[in-house]
């Protein structure tokens, strides 16, 4: 096996059989990039120097014939498990390969590796600016060539990127984040998710809570007051192997569900469930029935450039059937459970649009929302488990329109067993 080809993105590459060993050399140089990129920053900031992210290059012998992998890595320790996970796929039974761990040529920016010393440094004389067309465009298209096929979907400094902009919209580091994200857009939500929490971490079913105006644990109750939450606040109840549930408050509408997500792809994700309010398609159904979503009809339209409209976007198997189970396993007041194509429009007054009403209609969809078609499909696209489970707030081509007394006694009396519902479905599904 020849590693000649390699050549063109890696210096001073070591070689190693054992995939462990690679990494922890790996973990060990990417540590000593970061810290030479800060400590040459503190001790002259006008001086500019670069530094590379590691490179991991994987050759694969099969038969006669050999494959090439590689990419750039970034924070080898918060995302260890993902990496070993996708190098462990390209391995998988091949007996007979060889892994290669040296400097890329990609640099690092200040502005990922340490952004408090970023920002108080004068703008022209910044060490290395992150580059948004060299982050748009990516290693295969910059230096890769086509003979490398890359490992994971993402580049080193488009993933820095992502966490950059995880932290700015949450409200939190990205090292909080859980391998479960329940995406919704009602602060209830969030409340009900804090109070249940803080429960859990008295018993030691979790380590913590962390937000943005909390950090709670058996040992530490902290609650600013009167601080200005982030556009998309994120909450977290923490485990220490990470399985545990993190929530965010989306907001509404599908650009703000594919902004997100586009940021959440870059992690280590098991599941995304959207958990959220609905407008329901049927004369059977009544407020507060619930709509487990089988596919999508998406009217959305944001994510068409990157998945085809024509391609059929499933839920999760896995997810919806723990949420019938859950259904089933908590008591309910005459609620009934509703399964099949969720409608995700971008128009939140779709209602009064003669023919998309009449669109809908013939669509035999069973119910429409502004969310959950646009996450299933950025999950779909990025190779995450993903659902929704939904509850109908207003059915507006029955007469049951949601003004605002309506709405004011359904958050009253429907949302909070619609949440320990979608809550405890995903917690049991990692327990089971």
């Amino acid at each position: 096996m020849d590693g000649l080809l390699f050549d063109q993105v890696i210096k001073n590459a070591k070689e190693f059989a054992d995939i462990e060993q690679a990494f922890e050399y790996c973990t060990d140089f990417y540590n000593k990039q970061t810290n030479l990129l800060t400590e040459s920053t503190n001790e002259d900031p006008d001086t500019q120097i670069q530094v590379h992210y590691p490179y991991i290059g994987l050759i694969i012998k099969d038969g006669d014939h050999s494959h090439y992998y590689g990419n750039t890595i970034t924070h080898p320790v918060m995302l260890k498990e993902a990496y070993l996970n996708q190098i462990k796929k390209i391995i998988k039974q091949n007996t007979e390969f060889k892994i290669l761990i040296g400097e890329s040529y990609y640099p690092m920016s200040l502005a990922f590796v340490c952004e408090d010393l970023f920002n108080s440094l004068k703008i022209e004389k910044t060490i290395s600016m992150p580059c948004i067309a060299r982050i748009r465009k990516g290693m295969q298209e910059i230096e890769h060539g086509k003979d490398i096929n890359r490992i994971g979907f993402f580049h080193a400094e488009h993933i820095d990127y992502c966490l950059n902009r995880l932290h700015h919209y949450c409200g939190s580091h990205a090292k909080h984040f859980q391998n479960n994200i329940i995406v919704t857009n009602y602060k209830m939500y969030i409340d009900f998710f804090i109070e249940d929490g803080k429960k859990w971490v008295d018993e030691g079913i979790y380590d913590c809570i962390i937000g943005p105006d909390i950090e709670y644990s058996k040992s530490q109750n902290h609650f600013a007051d009167n601080i200005s939450l982030p556009q998309m606040p994120a909450y977290h109840l923490k485990k220490a192997n990470g399985d545990g549930i993190t929530i965010i408050n989306v907001g509404v509408g599908p650009s703000n569900s594919k902004n997100i997500t586009d940021h959440l792809a870059v992690l280590p994700s098991k599941s995304w469930l959207m958990l959220g309010h609905c407008a329901g398609l049927k004369n059977t159904q009544k407020l507060g029935d619930y709509v487990i979503a089988q596919n999508y009809a998406r009217y959305d339209n944001v994510l068409d450039k990157y998945v085809s409209n024509k391609i059929p976007i499933p839920s999760s198997t896995a997810i919806t059937k723990q949420l019938e189970k859950n259904v089933k396993k908590f008591k309910f007041n005459g609620e009934q459970v509703y399964q099949g194509t969720v409608i995700t429009t971008a128009d939140r007054n779709w209602e009064l649009d003669c023919d998309m009403v009449n669109e809908f209609i013939d669509s035999k969809a069973i119910a429409i929302d502004m969310e959950s078609g646009t996450i299933a499909t950025n999950a779909f696209r990025f190779s995450v488990s993903c659902a929704a489970f939904l509850c109908i707030s207003d059915m507006p081509l029955h007469g049951k329109l949601k003004l605002r007394g309506m709405a004011k006694n359904f958050y009253q009396t429907k949302v909070r067993h619609h949440f320990n519902i979608g809550m405890n479905a995903i917690r049991d599904l990692y327990n089971d």
